[in-house]
């Protein structure tokens, strides 16, 4: 039915995909605001009609079928969750039914943007429109174009942003300061920001990014992602890679160090305690733990000094704690 002259990435198959799948899913939200949740007035030429009295290609079997999925709960918790998404969208546009692309040639049109702003429409080229999309285009008005599109016509039919739109208004005063500042040359941007993502003050999300008509992703509106290498040749050296190893290995040597220290002196102090409690012990004086030190054959050498004689009791040893040198602590 239709023939579609197309690069090796298919990307205008891809887009007219898109474009139906977007059309079938508006027509679809009408017919569930309409019939279903009436949350939409009918035209008066549809008041007392039903969904196949209006649409030929619409039969009642087929509305049955649809009202039945449309209460399914998994649809019914899909139709939840893009209801979140969407209450999200704190400074929706005010293009209306028009969105950024038809819109954009009004602007045109009545003198708000420059002519250069518009985008190559030609059927021999590659995909351009909302396909591809020129990274210094968007660069360029991407700020503006999403300023214009926030603007009502007041009273004396001037174009402005809402004053009770505090929000917006503060965003669009941020970025003209930040346009004018970069004409100056005074201010410069990092990849995948531009006076607009300074102004909002996060970048734009990876799938679709603001002010652009929709169907360009932040490759398409920035240009590809710049990846810095790990080192000048592109790659880790083996110097590195030793030197980083013996750090790390020299720190964990020094924790498991300490680690190991304070369990032998915790178990020491816990056994001593059990022997003064026990009453094999006189007296006994609190160990300095820095100072304290055992042989190989984790003897200690107590004095006690109620008999003035020295006795030598055998502490055990945690299992797989070394304990090294000896020290008399007691008087």
């Amino acid at each position: 039915m239709f023939h579609i002259t197309d690069d090796s990435n298919h990307s205008r198959e891809k887009y007219f995909h898109s474009c139906v799948a977007k059309r079938f899913s508006c027509f679809k939200s009408k017919l569930v605001r309409r019939w279903i949740t009436m949350k939409e007035k009918k035209p008066k030429n549809q008041t007392n009609k039903m969904p196949w009295d209006v649409y030929n290609h619409i039969t009642e079997d087929d509305w049955k079928t649809f009202v039945k999925h449309y209460f399914l709960p998994e649809s019914l918790l899909r139709s939840e969750k893009a209801r979140k998404s969407a209450s999200c969208n704190k400074n929706p546009h005010r293009t209306g039914k028009k969105g950024y692309n038809r819109k954009r040639l009004d602007w045109i049109k009545d003198g708000r943007l420059p002519p250069d702003a518009a985008l190559p429409i030609s059927s021999s080229s590659s995909v351009n429109s909302s396909v591809t999309s020129n990274v210094n285009r968007v660069r360029k008005y991407r700020s503006k174009e999403w300023i214009l599109a926030h603007q009502v016509q007041n009273k004396e039919g001037k174009w402005e942003i809402d004053p009770n739109d505090t929000e917006v208004v503060e965003i669009a005063t941020k970025a003209l300061e930040y346009i004018a500042e970069e004409e100056k040359g005074n201010l410069s941007f990092e990849q995948g920001e531009d006076a607009l993502t300074k102004a909002i003050g996060k970048k734009d999300h990876r799938g679709r990014v603001k002010g652009t008509g929709g169907m360009v992703g932040i490759k398409k509106a920035f240009g590809p992602c710049i990846r810095h290498s790990r080192s000048d040749n592109g790659e880790a050296s083996s110097e590195n890679y030793e030197s980083i190893r013996a750090s790390v290995k020299k720190e964990f040597e020094g924790e498991l160090e300490k680690r190991v220290e304070k369990r032998v002196a915790e178990a020491l102090q816990k056994q001593l305690s059990t022997l003064l409690k026990t009453g094999q012990l006189n007296s006994i004086s609190t160990p300095i733990l820095d100072d304290l030190h055992l042989n190989d054959s984790a003897r200690v050498d107590l004095d006690v000094s109620a008999t003035r004689t020295t006795r030598h009791i055998l502490v055990p040893q945690p299992r797989e704690l070394k304990v090294r040198r000896s020290h008399s602590f007691l008087t």
